[in-house]
C-alpha cells in the first residue's frame, strides 16, 4: 500500500509539473513531502531526472516541436480566414 501511495504523488507530480507554473516546493509541499529535496530524491529514484529537469524537458520539447507545413498552413487558415483571402 505505501509504494501505491508513492507512485500517486510521483505521479500527481508529474501531472502538476506539465500542467502548471507552480514552483516545485509548492508542489513538494502539497503533495505532502517534508522538503523539496525529499520530492526530488524520489523523482529521480522513479524516473531518472528532478523535477526541474523533467519540466526543462518538457517545455523544451513543447516549444520545439514542428507541425508538417500543410497542416501549419490549414490552421492558420482556420485561424485568420481574412488573411488567405484575396
Amino acid at each position: 500500500m505505501r509504494k501505491y501511495a508513492k507512485e500517486k504523488r510521483l505521479s500527481r507530480a508529474v501531472e502538476l509539473l506539465i500542467v502548471t507554473d507552480l514552483p516545485i516546493k509548492t508542489i513538494a509541499a502539497d503533495l505532502g513531502y517534508r522538503k523539496p529535496f525529499d520530492l526530488a530524491r524520489a523523482f529521480r529514484k522513479r524516473y531518472g531526472f528532478t523535477p526541474s529537469r523533467f519540466r526543462a524537458n518538457c517545455l523544451h520539447l513543447m516549444f520545439t516541436q514542428t507541425l508538417p507545413a500543410e497542416k501549419t498552413s490549414k490552421e492558420i487558415d482556420m485561424m485568420f480566414p481574412s488573411a488567405t483571402q484575396g
